[in-house]
């Protein structure tokens, strides 16, 4: 594991970090295609909690595109948990309108 710097979320899955500038996706979560109404909200929920900030990240992995697969916290929170959480919710009747 090891402590990293988020520069930039890319989508509601996937980020870069200073120190391995590679792009890194979220283990375990599927994300909305980026340019829809759900993919834009799920983005800027994820970039509201980890970019410009430290995160713990754990590889576990790489996927078909070569990026690494990761399980990322914040302090105690698994991210990747929040966000498998989260985008379901997205669009629901009556929430994030």
């Amino acid at each position: 594991m090891s402590e990293e710097y988020v520069i930039r979320v890319h989508s509601a899955d996937t980020f870069e970090t200073r120190e391995s500038a590679k792009l890194i996706h979220l283990a375990n979560v599927e994300a909305p295609e980026a340019r829809t109404p759900r993919g834009i909200l799920a983005e800027k929920r994820l970039r509201g909690l980890i970019e410009r900030v430290t995160v713990l990240i754990e590889i576990v992995g790489k996927d078909e595109s070569g990026r690494e697969v990761a399980n990322v916290w914040l302090e105690r929170l698994s991210i990747n948990d929040l966000m498998k959480r989260y985008i379901p919710a997205i669009g629901q009747p009556g929430r994030y309108r």
